[in-house]
């Protein structure tokens, strides 16, 4: 799309069990302007609809990684309390099992926030004939087995672009 200050184009990509993701690519032709998941807005069949910064998707990666290591906590002490009855797991298998497991749950949220901080959108300033790419995720679409009407309006550079997508029940 050829704009007076800048280009864009927007593409989406997402499962209707994840939150959509919307891959944002400007390029700056005028003088320099800041771009971020600000300058989006988002409607769902006309209501308003949640776009998440970096920051608040980085916050629900740590606040998942809580759960499971509260979760892995709760499993490693059912597994003491049923190794005493001689059916259950030993003490040492149990420390090790749970180790295993918090490794794994810091791993899978250490490589969620890379892979966050390599693709997200992030507040930039982008200058004359700089291009800047990042994906914007929204919160889920409601009811994903109905067909919905999803208008995303960008501002760039002081000009309000409109685009709408219709995800279609399949």
């Amino acid at each position: 799309y050829g704009l007076v200050g800048s280009e864009m184009c927007i593409r989406d990509r997402y499962s209707t069990e994840d939150r959509p993701k919307l891959v944002f690519s400007v390029k700056g032709t005028a003088g320099a302007f800041t771009f971020s998941p600000d300058n989006i807005q988002v409607f769902v069949d006309g209501n308003p609809h949640r776009v998440f910064t970096y920051d608040e998707l980085v916050a629900d990666i740590k606040a998942q990684m809580k759960k499971d290591k509260e979760k892995a906590e709760k499993v490693k002490e059912a597994q003491y309390m049923s190794g005493g009855s001689g059916g259950g797991m030993g003490t040492n298998s149990a420390n090790q099992q749970y180790k295993t497991t918090l490794t794994r749950i810091e791993q899978e949220a250490a490589d969620a926030i890379k892979e966050l901080t390599a693709n997200a959108l992030k507040n930039k300033r982008v200058s004359p004939g700089e291009e800047y790419s990042g994906q914007v995720t929204i919160e889920k679409i409601p009811n994903p087995e109905l067909t919905h009407e999803i208008k995303v309006i960008v501002t760039v550079n002081k000009e309000t672009h409109e685009f709408l997508l219709n995800q279609v029940a399949v």
